[in-house]
């Protein structure tokens, strides 16, 4: 295949990418250098080949007798539109992909092309003005598999509407588009019912989007569409993930000028749920759908918030602001669809997890976008508090021995807080001491690492300066470009939160040092106010990674797998902090029960930010739904003398398990 480099490509930026990283001093391998060459620098005129180099041996045929499938970037409709009437005709077959290029191994699966076009993931785009006439032809080109179509229908649509074609047979249909919103169509050779549940082999990539325009409106030229999807191999387990066809570091790097509005429409056309988490900056959620219908969010209801779970088949429109420049990133919180270890593919383990000049490719893999915000001049520049008028925190990184028999090491890894020359404790706790700062208030948190290997800290939900967000070899501030502390080094992050509310600190390295104790609350509240333990409850919900095997997955509460009781007055308010950050608690429920009924609580905030009216709602705790990533603050007044239980379910596809639980005792 080949990439035309004119169309502004995914692969095409991260060349840019490539460029400005070696404008900002990074320093990279004989073998990169050489690939920038290659292809001729960043030039519009050049063509990049995108062929394998060898014939990889799969099955009983080479993978140079299968076709590459092009990654989709989803920026130019399909179909030719005329008179109010779309005509697109679509072909099934079977294709290598490549989420890492060809440098890497590729995976076999069925995609969709236009008629005699090259396959694409995603698959071609389908968007149209609402009321459109859609006449659509699909061709089954699988050979010996018989496809389920679904999505091609007008909406709001069934779920589980679908219609079978036959190995080589051609399928015809008319539909109007119905209701404008975000939507996608997709096709399985399984008998899996649609609901709840999404294609785990080589037809769950079979996928593209359909977007339905508001009647009368023209579409956003500068509106991205990301889609995103995931491969199990059932005989390797081996699993590969994408956004628009293509993983970190090869996804599409993305540039805006800061002050400009950013608009983007998200599709989790994937086997698992991924919690969106968006660096440096809050964004909004205007509108959640399942494939066939779209909420609309109304301004008073619009969700804002810095992580928004998506379920298998969830759709999102959305938008945000970003005010400060950088470089920023907007990924999966779930810690194995950014590991290198558990989504590259290439067959060697990564290299360069430690080392600062490799690290942004080495050391993060997966569901992750790179953002690039340019200053803007019409925007002020930021005010300058100098390290002597901050107040000074020092939270020393040190190792101990871990009370969990992990898979990961038995050698734990946590923080100490220390502050005014006060002697530290010795030993880390798990989670790690709460750092309170207040609104306003210029801090700076000396990160000092006493331990044998390097890290980074990510302030999670705190607005701040790009060089201090904590993503080593990825943040700058003029020529500084964010490090790794070393063993014996330290790093002074600058902060200075403009609103209350309940954060996370973690360690930003996808080497499963999170799962070794790397990760803490940080409160900020309001200026002036004291943290009082009596009436604010901190709940940190974490996992301990005993197996890879999720039914053998245990978490916990507070650090330990039998949390001490929450003792409680009847008739008292209490503010419940809950934070999730956990490896992979994407569908962690959580319920509050009292003589086995849910109790009401009232919603405060998520995300560190206060919920407006009508958003914060008095809710029966019956497993709500906490991502990983997430904070959310409630309210709690016990009306009743006894025994109430925190529970937490782990809910998916295949498990519905009881992974913690904690009594809380009110007297």
């Amino acid at each position: 295949m080949k990439y035309d480099a004119s169309s502004n490509h995914s692969l095409f930026n991260h060349l840019a990418f490539v460029a400005i990283a070696l404008l900002f001093g990074f320093s990279f391998s004989v073998h990169d250098k050489k690939n920038i060459e290659e292809a001729g620098g960043i030039k519009a005129s050049n063509i990049i080949s995108c062929a394998p180099n060898s014939p990889v041996k799969t099955g009983n045929y080479f993978y140079n007798e299968l076709e590459t499938i092009e990654p989709n970037d989803n920026r130019r409709p399909s179909g030719q539109l005329k008179d109010g009437v779309l005509t697109i005709i679509l072909e099934a077959r079977e294709g290598v992909w490549y989420p890492e290029t060809p440098a890497n191994p590729g995976v076999v699966v069925y995609a969709f092309a236009e008629e005699g076009k090259p396959l694409q993931m995603p698959g071609p785009l389908i968007r149209v003005p609402e009321g459109t006439e859609v006449r659509m032809t699909v061709r089954n080109n699988i050979g010996g598999q018989s496809i389920n179509l679904h999505g091609f229908h007008s909406r709001p649509g069934k779920i589980n509407d679908s219609v079978t074609v036959a190995p080589g047979a051609v399928w015809t249909a008319r539909f109007k588009t119905g209701t404008a919103g975000t939507y996608y169509y997709y096709g399985t050779t399984s008998t899996l019912p649609r609901s709840g549940k999404w294609p785990l082999g080589k037809d769950g990539q079979m996928y593209g989007g359909l977007i339905i325009d508001k009647a009368g409106s023209k579409p956003d030229t500068a509106e991205r569409i990301f889609i995103i999807g995931r491969n199990v191999e059932r005989t390797s387990n081996r699993v590969s993930v994408g956004i628009n066809g293509l993983s970190w570091p090869f996804t599409e790097i993305l540039n805006y000028k800061a002050g400009e509005p950013v608009h983007w429409r998200v599709i989790n056309a994937s086997s698992s749920g991924h919690p969106m988490h968006l660096h440096g900056f809050y964004y909004d959620v205007h509108s959640i759908g399942d494939g066939e219908t779209d909420k609309q969010y109304t301004i008073k209801d619009t969700r804002r918030v810095i992580t928004q779970l998506l379920w298998m088949g969830q759709t999102m429109r959305m938008s945000w602001i970003p005010e400060r420049p950088g470089n920023w990133l907007f990924h999966c919180h779930m810690l194995k669809h950014i590991s290198p270890q558990d989504v590259r593919l290439r067959p060697e383990p990564a290299s360069g997890i430690h080392d600062l000049q490799d690290h942004v490719r080495e050391g993060m893999a997966g569901l992750i976008m790179g953002i690039h915000i340019l200053p803007n001049a019409a925007i002020p520049g930021k005010k300058t508090v100098s390290m002597l008028n901050r107040r000074q925190i020092n939270l020393l990184v040190k190792e101990f021995t871990s009370p969990f028999d992990t898979i990961y090491s038995s050698h734990g890894l946590g923080f100490v807080l220390q502050e005014n020359n006060r002697p530290a404790n010795a030993i880390p706790s798990v989670p790690g001491p709460v750092v309170i700062i207040h609104q306003d208030e210029p801090v700076a948190i000396n990160v000092i690492n006493q331990a044998n290997e390097p890290t980074a800290i990510h302030w999670h939900g705190i607005e701040l300066e790009n060089y201090f967000d904590g993503v080593a070899g990825w943040g700058f501030d003029g020529p500084q470009i964010t490090p790794l502390i070393e063993p014996g080094h330290s790093f002074a992050a600058q902060m200075t939160a403009p609103r209350p509310g309940t954060f996370i600190y973690h360690t930003h390295m996808h080497d499963k040092q999170l799962m070794r104790g790397m990760y803490g609350p940080l409160l900020v509240l309001k200026p002036g106010e004291k943290f009082d333990s009596t009436t604010d409850k901190i709940i940190v919900i974490s996992d301990m990674g005993k197996s890879r095997r999720l039914a053998d997955r245990k978490y916990l509460i507070n650090g330990s797998l039998n949390p001490e009781p929450l003792r409680l007055k009847k008739g008292i308010k209490y503010r419940l902090r809950v934070i999730n950050i956990s490896e992979d608690g994407w569908a962690i429920q959580t319920s509050l029960l009292f003589n086995k009924q849910p109790v009401l609580l009232k919603e405060l905030a998520k995300d560190g930010r206060e919920l407006p009216f009508p958003q914060s709602a008095k809710v029966k705790m019956n497993r709500q739904l906490i991502a990983v990533g997430e904070t959310m603050d409630f309210e709690f007044l016990p009306q009743q003398k006894g025994v109430y239980k925190l529970q937490l379910d782990y809910n998916n596809e295949a498990i519905d398990m009881r992974v913690a639980e904690m009594l809380i005792q009110v007297k």
